[in-house]
């Protein structure tokens, strides 16, 4: 059975919105740097390769700057998902929900796991911070 509601079209929109644009974000340069190859701009479809080709202080600043980008942006998201569960929950009750009766524990688990994500890019940014400043004065750093 398939169950259909209206919900106000400015919040939708709105949401729709703010996904979109965190989504395209996640590719943009979270680094100071020039954009050539070989720069030290650090974006999703290169990470990998940053990772792993780490060695100086500017290349793991240049990472943790990219996950504290990551951080930002679930934070982002997990503000705009509560405002989101506000909503539901302000237009339907628990127990009436359209969605059903899962709807609320639903949005609160997309809620926290946003947080959660929020938290281990930070984590990932301040081991970075940590490799940078352990690799100093080195001039061929292992992590």
């Amino acid at each position: 059975m398939i169950t259909t509601f209206k919900v106000g079209s400015a919040a939708v929109f709105a949401t729709v919105l703010l996904v979109a644009f965190t989504v395209a974000a996640c590719d943009k340069p979270a680094a100071n740097g020039d954009t050539a190859a070989g720069s030290s701009t650090v974006t999703a479809s290169n990470l990998t390769a940053k990772v792993a080709e780490a060695r100086t202080p500017q290349d793991h600043e240049a990472i943790a700057a990219y996950y504290e980008q990551r951080a930002r942006d679930s934070e982002r998201e997990s503000a705009g998902d509560r405002d989101l569960q506000g909503r539901y929950e302000n237009r339907w009750p628990h127990d009436r929900h359209p969605m059903g009766p899962g709807a609320h524990d639903h949005l609160n688990k997309l809620t926290e796991s946003h947080e959660s994500d929020a938290h281990h890019f930070q984590d990932m940014a301040a081991w970075h911070h940590e490799m940078a400043r352990s690799t100093e004065g080195t001039s061929n750093a292992r992590e």
